[in-house]
């Protein structure tokens, strides 16, 4: 019976060490994935960090794109309406030059006619001249 009772114990403490062994291996296990998952976040928030810093540089640069696609468009407004004023007073001086065109073309007309008139009348006189003679 002492035998019995020994091996039955025996039995009982090598069961206690093979589940606390086993307990033990799980939590081996288990701390080392908890340590892997550790790694890992660490990592991704080493990875998130980078990414965000590349974020407020992109939005910075965004701005900074913005700002200069706003100066820009103003610059270019600006020149726009000067170039137009510019255009306009070209065009009215056109007109200007234009009217005075077909006004010296007109005095040009009324010139030759009376140019035409004074040869006609000279050369009739010429001929009123020579018949004298």
């Amino acid at each position: 019976i002492y035998t019995q009772a020994f091996v039955g114990s025996v039995r009982c403490v090598q069961e206690t060490a093979y589940k606390s062994r086993i307990e033990q291996d799980q939590r081996d296990i288990l701390i080392a994935q908890i340590r892997t998952d550790n790694y890992e976040l660490k990592q991704k928030e080493r990875n998130f960090g980078k990414l965000h810093g590349q974020l407020l540089d992109l939005e910075h640069n965004y701005r900074i794109l913005q700002d200069d696609k706003f100066r820009i468009e103003r610059d270019n407004k600006e020149r726009e309406a000067i170039y137009q004023k510019k255009i306009d007073n070209l065009n009215e001086d056109n007109k200007r030059i234009n009217r005075i065109l077909s006004e010296k073309h007109i005095q040009l007309k009324e010139t030759d006619a009376e140019l035409i008139a004074s040869k006609e009348l000279l050369e009739e006189k010429s001929k009123e001249i020579k018949k004298e003679k």
